[in-house]
């Protein structure tokens, strides 16, 4: 499909009940040409089937396989894309109805390089605001904002990304060997945050960006139930996470490292949370206190924590980082219980 606008890729693990609808809301698109590449990875129901059947009805739908893991079935879209521009969709998510005529009028306007939009769990919204990040000083305070606000920005659904972003080459074979020279992939060794890590090395790459306000984009709530859930394994997984894009982002300059500390920070609240404090964790109160103070001992914690001043700190969400530079750590696990209130009321 030498002519094709976008790529949608969409990722499927056990999502027979659901993919239809994902695929029947790229169908609808118009504006912009499309192709879709399903890649199941590892299903154990009969989403492989479902999806053959869409591939079979319709040639601009792929349907491939791939080894278990997220990110290995977007790597394995990625190579196998043949539009202009990447869109990644998860299976049980949608595109709301008119959402590439939209993006085909911004993206006509603007010459850009990526195109964030909004997503929301409710209803589509219409008619918001479009800001453009072009100039240098722009781009910089974008590419803050976008680690300040990690659950807003950094993801790699709700975006449409150039294929051949900044660089401009003479031949698909030059694109590929810049993207394997630099690595943009998803790191396939990390479990959490891998998106964040693609998303945060894709934005070093190119040099602006349009943020589309209006909402294009539904994200499922079934997503935010394995971020909730008990896993013993989320603080190692996080820290790995974090240590590995913190790689890159030493060689970014200081504004990006004092966003990027925030970024750390907030998935410090994230781990407390989720982990060390969830109501399913079986450990006792005095482990938690153990756990936590281990946590706050790891090194791109205790840095973080250390180089973030208090005015830094905004937000009732950052309240257990003041409380934790203020040495109140009481203070800090009474926000953090707070805030595990709050979720459970959603």
């Amino acid at each position: 499909m030498a002519d094709t606008d976008v790529s949608v890729i969409i990722p499927a693990y056990n999502a027979s009940r659901y993919i239809g609808r994902a695929v029947e809301s790229v169908k609808k698109q118009t504006g912009l040409t499309w192709e879709i590449i399903i890649v199941e990875n590892g299903s154990t129901d009969d989403t492989y089937d479902k999806c053959l059947e869409y591939a079979n009805a319709d040639d601009r739908i792929k349907v491939m396989q791939s080894n278990k893991g997220v990110s290995n079935a977007r790597n394995k879209g990625l190579d196998n894309a043949s539009g202009k521009w990447i869109c990644f969709l998860d299976a049980d998510d949608y595109l709301y109805d008119g959402a590439f005529q939209y993006i085909s009028g911004i993206s006509q306007a603007y010459e850009t390089k990526c195109v964030f939009f909004g997503h929301n769990s409710g209803e589509g919204k219409v008619d918001r605001e479009t800001l453009t990040y072009k100039d240098e000083d722009k781009y910089l305070d974008f590419r803050c904002s976008m680690l300040k606000n990690p659950t807003q920005y950094m993801t790699v659904w709700g975006k449409i990304k150039f294929k051949e972003m900044a660089k401009q080459f003479d031949t698909i074979d030059n694109w590929l060997e810049y993207i394997n020279n630099n690595n943009i992939r998803f790191d396939t060794n990390l479990v959490l945050a891998e998106d964040s890590d693609f998303l945060f090395r894709y934005m070093q790459c190119v040099d602006s960006a349009v943020e589309i306000r209006t909402e294009l984009y539904h994200y499922s709530r079934d997503n935010e139930s394995t971020v909730r859930s008990y896993n013993a394994a989320t603080t190692r997984n996080y820290v790995k996470s974090i240590n590995n894009t913190l790689k890159y982002v030493k060689n970014d300059g200081e504004e990006i490292r004092k966003a990027y500390n925030q970024y750390i920070l907030i998935h410090l609240i994230l781990i407390l949370v989720h982990d060390t404090y969830n109501v399913n964790n079986p450990a006792t109160g005095k482990q938690k206190k153990h756990n936590m103070k281990k946590i706050l001992k790891t090194d791109c914690f205790r840095q973080a924590i250390a180089e973030t001043k208090l005015s830094e700190c905004r937000g009732f969400r950052m309240l257990p980082v003041i409380c934790f530079k203020l040495h109140m750590d009481w203070a800090a696990v009474l926000m953090v219980k707070v805030r595990i209130y709050q979720n459970s009321k959603h």
